[in-house]
């Protein structure tokens, strides 16, 4: 797994990353803002019931968008839809292109993941992940989203080490200055016991979204807390994150494994 990933990565970095954006197989262009809207919200806000909002409204314009709906699977809380958009996908993503394909074979295993329903042990979820998201990234440069998920699927495979020195090498100047990117930063520095750096960044998203009512801030800050054991401190911005979004999946997993701390 190491050595596919470290081809990869060198092979993203002996080129420039493509400035293109990846063509999407819908007509609709109400069902392509509310795409982007939906990636935008849980992203760079870190706001999970509004990012569902968005994509709910995306498959109202648009049913047939293959994409939308694999982004509607992921989202969704309900098993019974996501078995339903599982079987949809099924039967027609052949219809849509090739690189939307490589997005939705990974998407499609995560819903199915979401429903006790997957096929693909872990080391070869991660190979697709790497292997799909790293073609994406390499072929549209400008698939902010897509990259920073690559980023995220390299911290998983080989830590987060690995996945700083990937953003240094792969990252443009967009990428730097996504709050996503900002708040993985501070994430990746605290799994290394980086504080100090850490806190650099964490200073940096909170500027940028202070004018913004988002949870993206104190989801973020309760993730560097907890690592510093400060738990009590922790549980107010979880809180905090939780009263803007009650479905952020990140705090609330977050505020479970504060739950196994604190016994």
């Amino acid at each position: 797994m190491k050595q596919v990933l470290l081809i990869l990565i060198i092979a993203l970095s002996g080129s420039s990353l493509s400035g293109q954006v990846m063509s999407l197989t819908t007509n609709s262009d109400s069902a392509k803002y509310y795409y982007y809207q939906g990636w935008n919200e849980v992203m760079n806000n870190g706001n999970y019931s509004a990012s569902e909002i968005a994509f709910r409204k995306m498959y109202s314009f648009d049913s047939s968008f293959v994409l939308g709906k694999a982004l509607l699977g992921r989202i969704s809380d309900q098993a019974a839809e996501q078995r339903a958009l599982i079987l949809s996908i099924e039967a027609t993503m052949d219809s849509v292109s090739n690189d939307e394909q490589l997005v939705i074979e990974l998407f499609l295993e995560l819903i199915k993941r979401r429903v006790n329903e997957g096929t693909l042990e872990r080391e070869q979820l991660y190979e697709l992940a790497l292997n799909n998201l790293g073609s994406i990234s390499y072929n549209y440069g400008k698939e902010d989203y897509y990259f920073v998920e690559y980023i995220e699927w390299i911290n998983a495979a080989s830590g987060p080490k690995v996945a700083l020195d990937s953003i240094n090498k792969l990252a443009n100047a967009e990428h730097h200055v996504m709050p996503f990117m900002i708040g993985y930063k501070v994430y990746l520095h605290s799994e290394l016991g980086e504080f100090d750096h850490a806190q650099i960044y964490l200073n940096q998203l909170e500027n940028q979204l202070r004018k913004k009512s988002v949870p993206k801030t104190a989801a973020v800050k309760a993730s560097l807390l907890v690592k510093q054991n400060k738990l009590q401190q922790a549980q107010l911005y979880i809180d905090r994150a939780l009263a803007i979004d009650p479905k952020n999946l990140d705090v609330l997993r977050l505020q479970s494994s504060l739950k196994t701390k604190k016994e």
